[in-house]
């Protein structure tokens, strides 16, 4: 049981430590990133017993783990899901995101949007769904052509 716990105990800190000290790569608090980085807590858990694997949808983490502080309540601060998709091509990488406040999109301030990319172990935040990390974007293009 102590090594479950130390282990829970290494994985927030993990999720912790790029929050703080990357604030330029990454989204500034909110409640979106907050439950994001939470989130992402739980894909690390259900890809470590899955071979690295992310799930298909939010339910297979609910199921995986039985209760699920994230997964189970999957709506951003404006009230709509997120959205959540594991790479087509590549099971090691997923993304979730949010469109953010749609009331503000396109005013010169709103940074609501918001992406977290998880390519493996690697976590890369964007505001500007656009953005698209190559990886990901490599991926679905070979994914697309049948490759």
């Amino acid at each position: 049981m102590r090594t479950f716990v130390l282990v829970g105990m290494l994985l927030v800190f993990g999720a912790l430590v790029p929050l703080v000290f990357l604030r330029k790569e990454r989204a500034d608090s909110s409640p979106a990133a907050t439950w994001m980085a939470g989130f992402s807590l739980e894909l690390d858990a259900y890809a470590a017993r899955h071979e690295g694997r992310f799930p298909i949808d939010f339910r297979d983490v609910v199921l995986d783990v039985g209760s699920s502080a994230y997964a189970q309540h999957p709506s951003d601060p404006w009230g709509r899901p997120y959205v959540f998709e594991r790479h087509p091509d590549d099971p090691t990488q997923c993304r979730v995101f949010t469109l953010g406040d749609l009331s503000r999109a396109g005013a010169p301030d709103d940074d609501s949007a918001l992406a977290l990319y998880r390519a493996g172990e690697r976590m890369i935040w964007r505001r500007d769904l656009s953005d698209v990390p190559r990886e990901w974007t490599d991926a679905v293009e070979r994914a697309a052509l049948g490759r």
